[in-house]
């Protein structure tokens, strides 16, 4: 048998007696918010052993009526429905039979759910970002202090594997001191921003209403969790300020006009949110990060991700193969030309984390390249055995805060913006950041 072959036979048995382990052990899953992300996080949970889904909660019927049918498809008992109106959800919190509620709904939402979710006792799991205001990030790491119950956001790039990988590369020693780290998020998503569903076309879906009213990096949290994760942001370090600035307009106006034609009321209105928008963050140690969104450009996707330390660089498109230079020429037993990018592969075959051997092969039949299937494992085993989440309410919090400060930067001219400390004065004494993935 071929070691890779023997890799993936032994993984599959590992996975397969924990879950059995784990169906003795169900967790009871509420969702709330079954639309398209909603959905896709169901039935990725679907997959997993040992979790029951007792209810769902929407505000709209057909989205629910579906929620149950897959739930039921899966071979699990029907769920209740939660659709009397868009407070229905505190309803389903005063069940006695949920041990965890996912919350999948529209941004301004996340964190009033959330914290209703732990005043009820319901550890919490919500889509990203965790907050949109800085009132909204402290109330979250206050509540949950007080209440002593579980809370995470569902930052999936945490798990992806490449940053992984790159945070293995760089605790080696090989990349040397990062001093310096560029992410950011180049999706079109301008599609979303509008509801082609309804009626009269071209109206603004909820993220549409985000960029008329909002400027700033509003989507912060996908590209800079690896960032945070390399640069020991909380666990080690800490974000003292920031400065933003934001492109002018024109992909929102372009995109109504080119569908819809140039007299929509949508093609002609102002929206505040630049088409690219960029902060740079200088941590307390002098050395910085940039983070930048670019959601209402036309052209295919372009995340881009870039880790500068003293002994080498990594450079990780998405989509597209990373690259990597490192001073030191040897590694692995051959020679690398110090002048030359090489590719990323060979290393990450080498610097895998262990849940990419472990899990990788069954995650990938799933959402954002397996990351989905193995944010919701982490965030189900936590629940089983009352451990830490994978991503704690500050690391949330603080992420999802460069949003609101962004916001402020840019509205002052570009100002410089203190970042709160979240953490209260621990950042100095957390550990580093550790990807649990042994699950018993």
């Amino acid at each position: 048998m071929q070691r890779r072959e023997f890799l993936a036979t032994a993984a599959a048995a590992s996975l397969a007696a924990a879950e059995a382990r784990a169906a003795e052990q169900p967790v009871r899953v509420g969702m709330v918010g079954v639309g398209g992300r909603g959905t896709a996080l169901l039935r990725t949970l679907a997959d997993h052993a040992g979790v029951e889904v007792p209810a769902v909660c929407d505000i709209d019927d057909n989205a629910v009526a579906r929620a149950q049918k897959l739930v039921a498809e899966s071979g699990r008992a029907k769920p209740d429905a939660f659709a009397r109106g868009p407070e229905d959800y505190r309803r389903m919190f005063e069940r006695n039979d949920l041990d965890g509620v996912v919350i999948a709904t529209p941004w301004p939402l996340h964190a009033p759910m959330m914290l209703a979710a732990l005043r009820a006792g319901k550890a919490a799991a919500v889509e990203v970002p965790a907050a949109i205001t800085l009132d909204e990030s402290w109330e979250l790491v206050e509540t949950a202090e007080e209440t002593g119950v579980s809370a995470t956001m569902l930052e999936n790039w945490v798990y992806r594997r490449e940053p992984l990988a790159v945070l293995n590369i760089a605790r080696a020693g090989l990349l040397g001191d990062i001093v310096h780290c560029e992410s950011g998020y180049g999706h079109d998503v301008r599609a979303g921003k509008f509801d082609a569903r309804r009626a009269n076309k071209g109206e603004l879906a909820w993220r549409g209403e985000q960029a008329v009213s909002r400027d700033g990096v509003l989507y912060p949290t996908h590209q800079f969790a690896p960032t945070a994760m390399l640069m020991d942001i909380n666990h080690g370090a800490r974000i003292e300020s920031l400065v933003a600035m934001g492109s002018v307009s024109e992909g929102m106006n372009r995109y109504a006009a080119d569908i819809w034609g140039s007299d929509h009321h949508n093609a002609r209105r102002s929206y505040a949110n630049g088409d690219r928008t960029t902060a740079l963050l200088q941590l307390e140690d002098g050395r910085t990060a940039l983070n930048f969104n670019d959601t209402q450009s036309w052209h295919p996707r372009d995340d881009a991700h870039k880790y500068h330390g003293t002994k080498g660089m990594v450079r990780w498109p998405f989509p597209g193969e990373g690259t990597i230079w490192l001073l030191d020429r040897h590694w692995d037993g051959r020679s690398l030309d110090a002048r030359e990018w090489h590719s990323l592969n060979p290393f990450l075959e080498e610097f895998d984390h262990p849940v990419w051997k472990e899990y990788g092969e069954r995650a990938l039949a799933f959402g954002h390249n397996g990351a989905d299937w193995l944010e919701l494992r982490g965030w189900v085993e936590s629940v089983r055995h009352k451990t830490d989440p994978p991503v704690s309410i500050v690391d949330a919090a603080t992420w999802s805060a460069i949003g609101p400060l962004s916001e402020q930067s840019i509205a002052n001219k570009s100002q410089r913006v203190e970042m709160p400390d979240f953490t209260k004065g621990r950042w100095k004494t957390n550990p580093k950041f550790e990807l649990r993935w042994e699950w018993s």
